[in-house]
């Protein structure tokens, strides 16, 4: 009933419509969604994972079958949803854009909400990792983190009347077009009129350590968790650093236009022991100086030792792991992968370094 009211009200706007009444738990359903959709409308342009119940209760009280109800519309819905869009969007020559929607008691927990919160954590995960596969193919994988007055809310003291639905909408609608096509991997709240972007980083932490215990970690732990000012020793100019910088004076003639023609991205990359640098790209060109200018859409923090090492097929991923590579924005990194080749601008570098007299 609630569905075809929905769909009414949608008709009476000028809007074409086409229901399915079935559970997005379903894998069947999740790809007849799709075949629907591409058999009225000719294509995929977007999809928006929506669907969603509760059944709130504490942890110690929440029962196996409620834990399994809760998972199965966020987490397992939103996955299927997004895997079936996703084969066909991969197809698309346009890609396509997808939304999920999560919570903020995912992704900052909430009393009485342990299954909730754990569906909607899944759904976080879910978005970064499916944007970051999903780029090679022109998809786009974002998510808002809503908070509006409606049937899951009602008991909510906090959210008033004045925060509706549809201050929400403009924001959905955004994510999933073309004016957001250098958007991807990201995590938007919108409460009533208030928009805001979450965001998760990493603290500097502390590197210099080969034996931690933990009476060592609770005396540096303030440093450790970003709480307190890591002491700042003097850069040192490494003996790399001259081949550093041949790299980045090389770096613009690997630029790869094509793949980064929706792109618009600022990157800092800082280093210990050596000149930092900004890498721009805006309407399919670049730009590469030294220094640091403009705001970041990501930042790089390493040295040129581990940098070097990346380079001749060290494990980055472990680096970063150690924290030798400090990364706030992954995906930002990937599109830089596709767009840039560091190795091929040391070896220009070395070319023209043996080429002078």
């Amino acid at each position: 009933e609630l569905l075809d009211t929905i769909a009414l009200g949608l008709r009476s706007e000028g809007a074409e419509v086409e229901t399915l009444d079935a559970s997005v738990a379903d894998p069947a359903t999740a790809k007849a969604l799709v075949s629907r959709a591409t058999e009225r409308f000719g294509k995929l342009d977007a999809l928006i994972n929506n669907a969603g119940i509760l059944r709130d209760a504490s942890l110690l009280e929440v029962t196996v079958d409620d834990l399994q109800a809760v998972l199965s519309a966020h987490l397992f819905g939103s996955f299927l949803c997004t895997q079936a869009a996703a084969e066909e969007m991969s197809q698309q020559e346009d890609g396509g854009a997808i939304l999920n929607t999560i919570s903020m008691a995912g992704l900052r927990g909430n009393v009485g909400q342990s299954a909730y919160a754990m569906a909607k954590a899944g759904i976080f995960g879910l978005t970064r990792t499916a944007a970051l596969e999903l780029s090679l193919f022109d998809v786009r994988v974002n998510a808002i983190a809503p908070l509006a007055r409606t049937r899951m809310t009602e008991g909510m003291s906090f959210v008033g009347e004045s925060m509706s639905p549809e201050q929400v909408a403009p924001l959905a609608s955004y994510l999933v077009s073309d004016l957001s096509r250098a958007v991807n991997g990201r995590v938007f709240g919108a409460h009533g009129g208030y928009l805001f972007e979450y965001a998760m980083g990493a603290s500097r932490g502390v590197k210099d350590v080969d034996a931690w215990t933990p009476e060592l970690i609770h005396e540096r732990f303030g440093e450790i968790s970003g709480h307190a000012p890591s002491p700042e020793a003097a850069p040192e100019r490494s003996a790399e650093a001259a081949t550093l910088e041949g790299i980045f004076a090389h770096l613009a003639e690997t630029f790869r236009a094509r793949r980064a023609r929706r792109w618009a991205g600022t990157l800092h990359f800082r280093f210990a022991d050596a000149e930092a640098y900004t890498v721009s790209v805006a309407d399919g060109a670049c730009t590469v100086e030294a220094g640091i200018h403009g705001l970041p859409s990501c930042i790089v923090e390493t040295d040129t030792e581990t940098f070097l090492s990346v380079l001749d097929g060290a494990d980055g991923q472990r680096f970063f792991v150690e924290g030798r590579f400090v990364v706030n924005d992954l995906g930002e990194v990937a599109r830089f992968v596709r767009c840039f080749n560091f190795r091929k601008a040391r070896a220009a570098y070395l070319a023209s370094a043996q080429a002078s007299p």
